[in-house]
């Protein structure tokens, strides 16, 4: 449903977009550049699943899963590692 969040973390901006243009219609949507941006946006707001590109600068997908699987607002949301 629309109430339902999505995180999509990718540095490669054209896939980024690409993914969130095909789910925008049936959920919100929000995006992050990198895995620290997207640890940060997930600690602050919980998306109910997070997409996340496995290579990418700062932090990848990895260290990522590890980092969301410490914290107990986090530890349970579905992760698909692309």
């Amino acid at each position: 449903s629309m109430n339902s969040r999505i995180l999509i973390c990718d540095d490669n901006g054209d896939m980024c977009n690409y993914i969130k243009s095909l789910l925008v219609p049936y959920w919100s949507v929000d995006t992050a550049s990198n895995g620290e941006e997207g640890l940060e946006k997930a600690l602050s707001n919980p998306p109910d699943l997070i997409l996340s590109d496995v290579m990418m600068p700062k932090m990848d997908g990895f260290q990522l899963v590890h980092e969301l699987r410490q914290s107990p607002t986090t530890r349970l949301i579905p992760i698909i590692l692309l």
